[in-house]
Protein backbone atom coordinates (compact mmCIF):
# COMPACT_ATOMS: atom_id res chain seq x y z
CA UNK A 1 0.00 0.00 0.00
CA UNK A 2 2.65 2.49 0.74
CA UNK A 3 4.64 1.70 -2.78
CA UNK A 4 1.07 2.75 -4.25
CA UNK A 5 1.02 5.84 -2.10
CA UNK A 6 4.79 6.30 -2.99
CA UNK A 7 3.98 6.14 -6.77
CA UNK A 8 1.10 8.50 -7.02
CA UNK A 9 2.81 10.86 -5.23
CA UNK A 10 5.71 10.80 -7.65
CA UNK A 11 3.68 11.02 -10.32
CA UNK A 12 1.48 13.89 -8.87
CA UNK A 13 4.87 15.82 -8.03
CA UNK A 14 6.77 16.24 -11.23
CA UNK A 15 7.14 19.21 -12.17
CA UNK A 16 8.96 18.92 -15.64
CA UNK A 17 5.51 17.82 -17.43
CA UNK A 18 1.70 18.10 -16.11
CA UNK A 19 0.73 14.89 -13.94
CA UNK A 20 -1.08 12.73 -16.62
CA UNK A 21 0.28 13.93 -20.04
CA UNK A 22 2.18 10.96 -20.67
CA UNK A 23 -0.37 8.57 -20.75
CA UNK A 24 -2.51 7.99 -24.01
CA UNK A 25 -5.90 8.04 -22.72
CA UNK A 26 -6.84 9.41 -19.49
CA UNK A 27 -6.09 7.06 -16.50
CA UNK A 28 -7.06 6.81 -13.12
CA UNK A 29 -4.41 7.58 -10.72
CA UNK A 30 -3.53 4.65 -10.01
CA UNK A 31 -4.16 1.30 -11.58
CA UNK A 32 -2.72 -0.69 -8.62
CA UNK A 33 -5.94 -1.34 -6.74
CA UNK A 34 -7.02 0.18 -3.76
CA UNK A 35 -5.16 3.61 -2.63
CA UNK A 36 -5.68 6.38 0.32
CA UNK A 37 -8.45 8.33 -0.45
CA UNK A 38 -6.72 11.53 0.25
CA UNK A 39 -3.90 10.73 -2.75
CA UNK A 40 -6.99 10.13 -4.99
CA UNK A 41 -8.54 13.40 -4.05
CA UNK A 42 -5.32 15.12 -4.36
CA UNK A 43 -4.56 13.71 -7.81
CA UNK A 44 -7.94 14.84 -9.34
CA UNK A 45 -7.59 18.02 -8.07
CA UNK A 46 -5.04 19.00 -9.64
CA UNK A 47 -6.21 17.32 -12.67
CA UNK A 48 -8.85 19.93 -12.24
CA UNK A 49 -6.12 22.67 -12.43
CA UNK A 50 -4.40 20.55 -15.22
CA UNK A 51 -7.38 20.59 -16.94
CA UNK A 52 -8.48 24.36 -16.67
CA UNK A 53 -5.16 25.06 -17.65
CA UNK A 54 -4.58 22.81 -20.57
CA UNK A 55 -8.10 24.90 -22.30
CA UNK A 56 -6.50 28.27 -21.32
CA UNK A 57 -3.62 27.11 -23.72
CA UNK A 58 -5.71 25.15 -26.23
CA UNK A 59 -4.38 21.97 -26.03
CA UNK A 60 -6.92 19.75 -27.56
CA UNK A 61 -4.52 16.85 -27.68
CA UNK A 62 -4.01 16.89 -24.04
CA UNK A 63 -7.29 17.50 -23.20
CA UNK A 64 -8.55 14.80 -25.50
CA UNK A 65 -7.26 12.01 -23.17
CA UNK A 66 -8.78 14.25 -19.91
CA UNK A 67 -12.18 15.03 -21.07
CA UNK A 68 -15.14 13.24 -22.06
CA UNK A 69 -16.51 14.09 -25.64
CA UNK A 70 -20.09 14.12 -23.77
CA UNK A 71 -18.58 16.45 -20.39
CA UNK A 72 -20.97 19.22 -19.42
CA UNK A 73 -19.78 22.53 -18.29
CA UNK A 74 -22.28 24.63 -15.95
CA UNK A 75 -21.36 27.77 -14.01
CA UNK A 76 -24.01 29.65 -11.97
CA UNK A 77 -24.19 33.40 -10.12
CA UNK A 78 -27.46 33.20 -8.02
CA UNK A 79 -30.00 31.76 -10.16
CA UNK A 80 -28.66 33.10 -13.00
CA UNK A 81 -27.07 29.97 -15.14
CA UNK A 82 -24.71 30.06 -17.92
CA UNK A 83 -23.52 27.27 -20.17
CA UNK A 84 -20.74 27.37 -23.05
CA UNK A 85 -23.16 27.70 -26.34
CA UNK A 86 -21.64 27.76 -30.19
CA UNK A 87 -21.92 25.66 -33.28
CA UNK A 88 -23.25 26.71 -36.28
CA UNK A 89 -26.24 29.02 -35.12
CA UNK A 90 -24.30 29.83 -32.16
CA UNK A 91 -26.76 28.93 -29.98
CA UNK A 92 -26.30 24.93 -29.41
CA UNK A 93 -25.18 23.50 -26.04
CA UNK A 94 -21.76 23.18 -26.10
CA UNK A 95 -19.44 19.89 -24.84
CA UNK A 96 -16.47 18.27 -24.60
CA UNK A 97 -13.18 19.91 -25.87
CA UNK A 98 -14.96 23.34 -27.25
CA UNK A 99 -17.04 23.40 -24.20
CA UNK A 100 -14.20 23.35 -21.83
CA UNK A 101 -12.41 25.77 -23.35
CA UNK A 102 -14.80 28.33 -23.65
CA UNK A 103 -15.53 27.49 -19.91
CA UNK A 104 -11.92 28.36 -18.58
CA UNK A 105 -12.14 31.76 -20.56
CA UNK A 106 -15.45 32.32 -18.35
CA UNK A 107 -13.38 31.01 -15.20
CA UNK A 108 -11.12 33.91 -16.05
CA UNK A 109 -8.59 32.28 -13.18
CA UNK A 110 -5.29 33.41 -11.86
CA UNK A 111 -5.18 31.32 -9.25
CA UNK A 112 -6.56 27.94 -7.89
CA UNK A 113 -7.04 26.40 -4.14
CA UNK A 114 -7.97 23.18 -3.35
CA UNK A 115 -8.25 21.71 0.21
CA UNK A 116 -8.22 17.31 0.83
CA UNK A 117 -10.62 16.42 3.43
CA UNK A 118 -8.40 13.39 5.39
CA UNK A 119 -11.14 10.75 5.86
CA UNK A 120 -7.91 8.86 7.34
CA UNK A 121 -6.40 6.07 6.11
CA UNK A 122 -9.89 4.96 3.97
CA UNK A 123 -8.52 3.17 0.45
CA UNK A 124 -11.21 3.49 -2.91
CA UNK A 125 -10.62 2.27 -6.41
CA UNK A 126 -9.55 5.39 -7.95
CA UNK A 127 -11.47 4.25 -11.12
CA UNK A 128 -14.75 4.51 -9.29
CA UNK A 129 -17.05 7.81 -9.79
CA UNK A 130 -15.22 10.23 -8.11
CA UNK A 131 -16.17 14.15 -6.90
CA UNK A 132 -13.22 16.94 -6.16
CA UNK A 133 -13.91 20.53 -5.45
CA UNK A 134 -11.65 23.18 -6.60
CA UNK A 135 -12.01 27.19 -6.02
CA UNK A 136 -10.54 29.51 -8.73
CA UNK A 137 -9.98 32.80 -8.25
CA UNK A 138 -9.54 35.81 -10.66
CA UNK A 139 -7.76 37.94 -8.26
CA UNK A 140 -7.96 41.05 -10.30
CA UNK A 141 -11.48 41.42 -9.98
CA UNK A 142 -12.35 40.23 -6.45
CA UNK A 143 -14.24 36.82 -7.45
CA UNK A 144 -14.35 33.60 -7.82
CA UNK A 145 -16.21 30.02 -8.53
CA UNK A 146 -16.31 26.97 -6.68
CA UNK A 147 -16.51 24.01 -8.96
CA UNK A 148 -17.14 20.90 -8.53
CA UNK A 149 -15.32 18.39 -10.50
CA UNK A 150 -17.13 14.92 -11.79
CA UNK A 151 -14.86 12.08 -12.87
CA UNK A 152 -15.68 8.90 -14.10
CA UNK A 153 -12.97 6.20 -14.89
CA UNK A 154 -10.44 9.07 -15.19
CA UNK A 155 -11.93 11.22 -17.34
CA UNK A 156 -13.75 14.25 -16.68
CA UNK A 157 -17.60 13.83 -17.20
CA UNK A 158 -18.77 17.31 -15.68
CA UNK A 159 -17.84 21.04 -13.88
CA UNK A 160 -20.47 22.51 -12.17
CA UNK A 161 -19.76 25.51 -10.36
CA UNK A 162 -21.08 28.75 -8.72
CA UNK A 163 -19.66 32.25 -8.38
CA UNK A 164 -18.54 33.46 -4.95
CA UNK A 165 -17.15 36.76 -3.36
CA UNK A 166 -13.85 36.44 -2.22
CA UNK A 167 -12.51 37.83 0.53
CA UNK A 168 -8.72 36.96 2.65
CA UNK A 169 -7.10 38.25 5.48
CA UNK A 170 -5.33 37.11 8.23
CA UNK A 171 -5.59 36.67 12.10
CA UNK A 172 -3.15 38.09 14.42
CA UNK A 173 -2.28 35.75 16.89
CA UNK A 174 -0.75 36.73 20.30
CA UNK A 175 2.43 35.22 20.76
Amino acid sequence: MNNMIVLLAATVCVSSAPAFAAEPIAACPSDRGMVSMDDVQAAYAQRSVEIVTLAGKADEVALSRLVSPQAAFSLWRGDNGWGPRGGRNGREDLVGIPAVRAFALQLAATRFEFAVVSPSMIAVNPCDERSVTVTFADERRNRAFVVQFDYRAGQLVKADGSEVALTRGTIEVAR
